[in-house]
């Protein structure tokens, strides 16, 4: 998986893009010092361009969120497709982190 941070004022956007899996780990822990030392308002994980996601990646998203409500940023995801939004649909991942198209 590949990332790109964009911050916009008090928003921080994390653009993920390829194939989400366990060896992603190292870049998920880098995205988690982010939220405690950023000092950013909210957060929003772009996952328009993410091919395909395993449950080590359901897994990671679930650390960035809780990373996040550690330091009070609302974290939302947008734009999730094919693979990747069946398997949040199947997993009723919007409970756990708000979902828009």
């Amino acid at each position: 998986m590949d990332y790109r941070i964009q911050d916009r004022g008090d928003t921080r956007e994390i653009l993920l893009a390829g194939d989400f899996t366990y060896s992603d780990n190292l870049a998920i822990e880098e995205l988690i010092a982010g939220f405690a030392s950023d000092g950013q308002k909210q957060c929003v994980l772009s996952l328009c361009d993410l091919a395909s996601i395993d449950s080590a990646g359901l897994g990671m998203l679930i650390l960035l969120n809780d990373a996040a409500e550690a330091v009070g940023v609302p974290l939302r995801i947008r734009g999730p497709q094919g693979q990747v939004r069946k398997m949040l649909e199947i997993t009723e991942f919007n409970d756990i982190i708000p979902i828009e198209n």
